[in-house]
C-alpha cells in the first residue's frame, strides 16, 4: 500500500539560521538608530528591516514556504489589506516627515496647552 501522507520532518537547521538572522537584523536595527540618515531615511530603513524580519518569520516559523495553495489564499487575504494600510501610511508619509523631527523642537505652546503650567502667583496651586 502506497503511503499517501508524508510525515513532516523538519530539520532544526533552518530555524537556527533564521534565529541567527533575526538576531543579526535586530543588531542592524539598533545600529541604524545611531546613524543620522535624516528623519525619513531612518524611518524607511527601519521599515525595510522590519519587513525582512517579518518575512523570515512568516516563511520559516509559520511554514508558509512549504504550505499548499489553500494557505496561500489565506495569506493573500491577510497581506492585501495590510498592503493597503501601508500604502495609505506612505501616502501620508510626507506630512508626517515635515511635521516631525526638527519641527517638533520649535513647538510654541498656545494659551490652552498644558505645557509649563505654573501655579498662580500668591496661591498654593490646586
Amino acid at each position: 500500500m502506497a503511503e499517501t501522507q508524508h510525515a513532516h520532518e523538519h530539520s532544526t537547521k533552518p530555524y537556527v539560521v533564521v534565529f541567527v538572522a533575526l538576531i543579526a537584523l535586530t543588531i542592524v536595527t539598533v545600529g541604524l538608530s545611531y546613524l543620522d540618515l535624516g528623519y525619513a531615511g531612518n524611518k524607511i530603513l527601519g521599515f525595510l528591516v522590519a519587513v525582512v524580519k517579518a518575512s523570515l518569520v512568516v516563511l520559516i516559523f509559520m511554514h508558509m514556504r512549504e504550505d499548499g495553495a489553500k494557505d496561500r489564499y489565506l495569506i493573500v487575504s491577510i497581506v492585501f489589506p495590510l498592503c493597503l494600510f501601508v500604502l495609505i501610511v506612505f501616502a501620508l508619509f510626507p506630512d508626517v516627515v515635515y511635521r516631525g523631527g526638527d519641527q517638533a523642537k520649535r513647538f510654541d505652546p498656545g494659551p490652552y496647552d498644558n505645557v509649563g503650567h505654573h501655579a498662580p502667583e500668591g496661591g498654593a496651586g490646586h
